[in-house]
């Protein structure tokens, strides 16, 4: 099973450089391959920065920031377009900078996505709907139920309904090459329209309960969330500690240095 991974940051170029340090001691031999979300008049200076840890820095053609992070699953999809459906790879990991990875691939992931997505934080939508931004504020209230509507009409699904989160995401290249060939509309955010359309196209969907089980649990939080509630490095030298303790954390943005 071939694994390679497409590694998405748009600053902090020495915490990246750390990451990719850490991402390349754990998975040796392993491609990584830099999808870069930043101003593109930095773009060269991140190729200098990080030119030792990557094969290449692939250019997210569009200038707002704001779209680029809203929408991650239509970024690497213009990627698999023009580069990615010519490479030789089973699974894709999309890792984010501040994605903190401290084993192998293959430990944490296992086989989970290679016959659809494995995605993190996957969570039955009925559990959170109310109080998540993303189906109870507006505009994304209604461009949920809009997206919903289209891939009822397109597909004819009906539910059941998933949420996820973006970072550590984990994509099979079947999966990949029939969502490229999709017109994704811009509607809500890849946490909905991911596992969706997984599901709409007949990909198996799991869940990554090693790296985050359910979004919003406050245990959970403590090691993995998107609040930006930052990671305590106390936190992540106590699970190291442990032979099965946690080794994927977000957000973590410092630079780590393993004690051994």
């Amino acid at each position: 099973m071939k694994r390679i991974i497409l590694f998405r940051f748009h600053n902090s170029l020495d915490i990246c450089a750390n990451r990719l340090e850490l991402l390349h001691r754990f998975n040796p031999g392993t491609s990584i391959i830099g999808l870069w979300g930043g101003d593109s008049s930095r773009l060269q200076e991140a190729r200098e920065a990080l030119a030792p840890h990557l094969e290449y820095i692939w250019n997210i053609p569009v200038e707002s920031s704001e779209w680029k992070w809203q929408h991650a699953d239509l970024s690497l999809l213009m990627w698999y377009r023009q580069e990615g459906r010519h490479l030789l790879f089973d699974m894709l990991h999309l890792v984010e900078w501040d994605l903190l990875l401290l084993s192998s691939l293959d430990r944490i992931y296992g086989k989970k996505g290679r016959n659809g997505v494995a995605l993190t934080g996957l969570t039955p939508l009925e559990c959170i709907q109310q109080n998540w931004y993303w189906t109870s504020a507006e505009p994304c209230a209604s461009e949920w139920r809009q997206l919903q509507q289209q891939v009822r009409e397109r597909y004819g699904w009906h539910g059941p309904y998933f949420a996820c989160q973006g970072p550590g995401n984990v994509f099979s290249k079947a999966f990949l090459e029939r969502y490229a060939q999709e017109e994704v509309p811009e509607l809500v955010h890849e946490e909905l329209r991911i596992p969706l359309y997984a599901q709409a196209l007949g990909f198996e969907v799991t869940g990554l309960p090693r790296i985050y089980r359910v979004i919003k649990d406050p245990h959970e939080m403590q090691f993995f969330n998107c609040e930006k509630l930052l990671i305590q490095e106390s936190t992540i030298r106590r699970e190291l500690r442990k032979p099965w303790g946690r080794r994927v954390f977000h957000p973590y943005r410092e630079s780590f240095r393993m004690t051994r």
